[in-house]
């Protein structure tokens, strides 16, 4: 299905995904594009209910939203997140990576895990 937004806007027509759209930055992030007219896919990792709540705030706004669970720190979750997403919507035009996977240590630590980075 292709996205049909009914709100107006710079982005009218357009899909977005935040990572992390289910709390604070990415959820404030999320409320931006849809008050902009963009659908709205919200990925979480483990706030489902936050991210339902999300959705609902937004589509209440008149725009498309739905939420996706999906484990950033997971390759594969993230590919199977971007296709769903492409495939509900009919498009993907925005994606903001809000959610992310932290390893702490000095910049510059040559003995630091390279595979934990990655």
């Amino acid at each position: 299905m292709v996205a049909d937004t009914t709100a107006g806007g710079a982005l009218a027509g357009k899909v977005a995904l935040v990572t992390g759209g289910s709390r604070g930055i990415g959820a404030a992030v999320a409320r931006a594009l849809a008050a902009e007219g963009a659908a709205v896919a919200i990925g979480y990792a483990a706030s489902g209910a936050r991210a339902e709540a999300v959705v609902a705030e937004l589509e209440r706004t008149g725009v498309r939203a739905a939420a996706y669970r999906a484990d950033q720190a997971d390759r594969q979750q993230v590919t199977d997140l971007v296709a769903a997403v492409a495939a509900d919507f009919g498009r993907l035009d925005i994606l903001v990576n809000n959610a992310g996977v932290s390893v702490n240590g000095p910049v510059d630590d040559v003995a630091g895990d390279l595979a934990a980075f990655d």
